[in-house]
């Protein structure tokens, strides 16, 4: 069956699971499933729907930016983008501006540039590939965190945009607002990234809130795209599982993950 056919039944299985969600529970710690080693994934499944995470251990699997107006390409389907760039995982790497290809936030991977502007409405950013030892290889930062010019500068890739949840975990985002799907990327309290995705329509808010009460030791969160934009596509064996909607978008930007080839 084509790649693609695939990720519809996925995104279709995933919406017909939302529907099905027992109301008021919440998957366990044991629930977890691993994926690979250092990756694994859990579906949290609450009153308004299913919470997707994909919980990455930056120690095996390193962080890349497909990026349609760096590499002078097309905005593509999120399965393409997985295959041509042999990502275990992706998501949402950011919103983007009308143009379809240029992020709303200061977006860069090496010496190419998306957007050069850090804006001043948002307040995360999603850092990855330090050219110092004694920096994260993938972690992220807030507006007030210490020295965050300096602290961006040896950082290879920079993603900058909403941010959901403080590192204290606060929920920012205001209650008002429009319901939507969500895709989001958040640090937890051991360093692993989280790659979270819900189909539902939510409040922003009350999916940050959910976030925070989710046995998920959540820290600072960076929202990356709402409504049918949002997505998030996981290998498993053979097997490619989407978490979208009815269909999945195309996209200019894309945060993937692929597997280290030396470990500690």
């Amino acid at each position: 069956m084509p790649l693609f056919a695939l990720s519809f039944l996925s995104c279709l299985a995933g919406l017909l699971l939302l529907l099905v969600s027992v109301s008021g529970t919440s998957a366990s710690e044991n629930s977890w499933r691993e994926l690979d080693q250092g990756l694994s994934l859990c579906e949290f499944h609450l009153d308004h729907g299913t919470i997707t995470v994909v919980r990455i251990d930056p120690e095996y699997w390193s962080f890349e930016l497909a990026c349609a107006k760096c590499e002078q390409t097309q905005a593509k389907a999120v399965h393409e983008w997985l295959k041509e760039k042999n990502f275990a995982a992706a998501i949402n790497a950011s919103m983007f501006k009308k143009d379809s290809l240029t992020s709303t936030g200061y977006m860069r991977a090496g010496k190419s540039v998306n957007n050069d502007h850090i804006s001043s409405r948002f307040g995360a950013f999603f850092v990855a590939n330090p050219d110092k030892a004694d920096l994260a290889s993938a972690t992220l930062l807030e507006r007030d965190s210490p020295n965050l010019a300096d602290t961006l500068a040896h950082y290879g890739l920079v993603i900058q945009n909403y941010r959901l949840i403080t590192r204290n975990r606060t929920v920012l985002w205001p209650a008002a607002g429009k319901k939507h799907a969500i895709a989001a990327v958040a640090l937890d309290k051991d360093g692993h990234i989280l790659f979270l995705y819900t189909n539902t329509d939510i409040l922003p808010a009350d999916f940050a809130r959910a976030l925070v009460d989710l046995p998920l030791a959540i820290g600072t969160t960076m929202y990356v795209e709402g409504g049918s934009e949002a997505a998030l596509l996981f290998r498993e064996g053979a097997t490619v599982h989407a978490r979208c909607a009815y269909f999945e978008p195309i996209l200019p930007n894309v945060l993937g993950i692929r597997k280290k080839t030396a470990q500690k």
